[in-house]
């Protein structure tokens, strides 16, 4: 069984500084928080934010490679959690058919969001690792998570996301 969630949330993780993805279950209050590295956090946060680059990003790259082979993501499925690190499926419909190919969740959920797939949590998977409203904060395997700051336009994203230190990128598990 399948849970529908939602991105309800781009948070920061106060301890770790590392950002962190929150999937709300669709018409419920129980989310499920999955860290994720900073590439991914800003390709998320760019098409959330509606914020275009001059150039494509590399998400942006792969939905117009899509488009161009006349296929589509149609949904993602988030199955697994194993060794601290989440595993999804992406799942693709083009002109050969149906395609299920494996992929990071951030990276799947940056697609699907571009395709106004849907997201969806294997139900114990959800279960296993959701947080509800009233769940106190040292109960949260990653909390806690806090905001990221309000105020930031677009141009002040655009500027933070240029100038990544890509020698970070790697110290994150996705």
């Amino acid at each position: 069984m399948l849970i529908d969630v939602t991105v309800s949330a781009l948070l920061i993780d106060s301890s770790t500084e590392q950002p962190v993805l929150l999937l709300q279950e669709r018409g419920g209050e129980r989310s499920m928080p999955i860290v994720i590295g900073l590439a991914e956090a800003g390709a998320i946060a760019a098409i959330l934010e509606g914020i275009p680059f001059p150039r494509p990003m590399t998400h942006d790259l792969f939905r117009s490679t899509l488009h161009a082979l006349d296929a589509r993501v149609v949904r993602v499925v988030i199955t697994a959690l194993r060794d601290d690190t989440f595993y999804a499926s992406l799942h693709l419909e083009g002109p050969s058919g149906p395609v299920q190919l494996d992929a990071r969740p951030s990276d799947a959920i940056a697609l699907a969001l571009r395709f106004a797939a849907t997201v969806h949590v294997e139900a114990a998977l959800f279960e296993a690792c959701c947080i509800t409203p009233e769940a106190p904060a040292e109960d949260v395997a990653h909390a806690p998570i806090m905001t990221v700051p309000p105020g930031m336009d677009a141009d002040e994203l655009r500027k933070y996301l240029e100038n990544l230190d890509t020698k970070e990128f790697g110290k994150y598990k996705v």
